[in-house]
């Protein structure tokens, strides 16, 4: 009897299986490398535009600093609106609050040596608006609002619920400008113009509060008018979020749950945020970093316990912005990550990577760092 053969054996279909669960798992594998190559390719790139994005708004808010201030030699005075504060509000081109976060700790009790800075800018002139003008005060101011009133000569410039601010033309005798607002519409008194500014619980504090300085304004005084956009505005690295981002806000007490939801995301990705600033003291013109003769480093916060220069005067005339920008998800190939080191703060280890990702590797980051030219800065920080 002839024997014929059908199929395969067990053994032939056996290997035939194992073969292909081989070749399917090499095929799942380098898919599985490329998915996540892929992710974490993604995730640079995010944060690659993220750090753009964040150093290109900072750049512009920093240039922009001190914008309708610049007649002021110190600080602009105004009043915060609460009528449990006796003492008013500074309003300053630019403060840099070192090794600081405001987001936790108010600015009185800076630094907290939380790694990071923060900032706060104020510029009050909106080149949009076509109504910007100024004019001398006809007659001494020697108190506060409501007291006194606030006389110019011609009324042209100014309409109700406008923004103005007071200095002294031409002398260094007052430290300060104040900030009013104009509560109803100019009004004929004699030969000159009258600007009412009575109290309004929000600007113009009652007569018991302050804020001109000592003397108030002589006459030949500049009265100028400024647009709205005379909040101070702030920046922070909010770092109470899983994936720490760049912030800004425009109110001062950040312990209020309500203010605390006004807090606006500028980019996401940003884990550091450093800046260090310079002032020609020695009028040559140059910003001279020398670490070696720190009589002659005219640099701020450049390295660990550096301490800011005597600047005699000088405004702050540039500052070097530093970004660290920090990938979403931990690369498991990537063992040796960790956050750089910049200005004075110092670097990062790889174990505090590991902690924050659960051991499941290091994070992948960016760093850029820009110098900006500080144009209308001309008070002290």
């Amino acid at each position: 009897m002839k024997r014929f053969d059908h199929g395969f054996t067990s053994s032939e279909l056996m290997g035939t299986l194992a073969a292909f669960v081989l070749l399917a798992g090499g095929i799942y594998w380098m898919l599985s490398r490329q998915s996540t190559s892929y992710e974490h390719e993604l995730h640079d790139l995010r944060s690659r535009r993220a750090l753009k994005g964040a150093l290109s708004f900072i750049k512009k808010e920093l240039r922009q600093a001190g914008i309708g201030l610049s007649n002021c030699k110190g600080a602009v005075r105004r009043w915060d609106g609460l009528a449990d504060k006796t003492r008013p509000t500074s309003l300053v081109a630019l403060r840099v609050y070192n090794d600081c976060n405001l987001l936790s700790t108010p600015a009185e009790r800076c630094p907290d040596e939380s790694g990071a800075d923060s900032f706060s800018v104020a510029y009050a002139n909106d080149p949009a608006i076509g109504r910007l003008g100024s004019a001398l005060l006809m007659a001494p101011m020697p108190t506060s609002t409501p007291e006194g009133p606030l006389l110019v000569r011609s009324a042209g410039h100014f309409r109700q619920g406008d923004r103005l601010i007071l200095s002294a033309r031409g002398s260094s005798g007052s430290s300060y400008c104040t900030l009013l607002r104009l509560t109803g519409a100019p009004r004929p008194l004699g030969v000159f113009y009258e600007l009412p500014h009575a109290a309004d619980g929000k600007l113009n504090p009652p007569a018991k509060i302050n804020i001109f300085p000592p003397g108030g304004y002589a006459r030949g005084s500049l009265v100028t008018r400024v647009s709205g956009a005379t909040r101070i505005r702030y920046f922070a690295v909010d770092r109470r979020r899983p994936y720490p981002a760049l912030v800004t806000w425009t109110r001062a007490d950040m312990a209020s749950a309500d203010n605390a939801k006004a807090v606006e995301t500028v980019a996401e990705g940003i884990e550091d945020l450093q800046l260090a600033w310079a002032c020609d003291a020695n009028r040559n013109g140059r910003y001279e970093e020398d670490h070696t003769h720190p009589r002659k480093d005219e640099w701020a916060h450049t390295r660990i316990n550096d301490t800011e220069p005597e600047c005699l005067g000088a405004p702050p005339g540039r500052v070097r912005l530093t970004l660290i920008a920090r990938a979403r998800a931990a690369d498991p190939a990537f063992k040796s990550g960790h956050r750089p080191s910049a200005e004075d703060r110092k670097a990062g280890t790889t174990a505090q990577d590991q902690e924050r990702s659960q051991k499941r590797g290091t994070f992948r980051r960016h760093t850029v760092s820009s110098i900006v030219n500080l144009i209308n800065v001309v008070g002290a920080l």
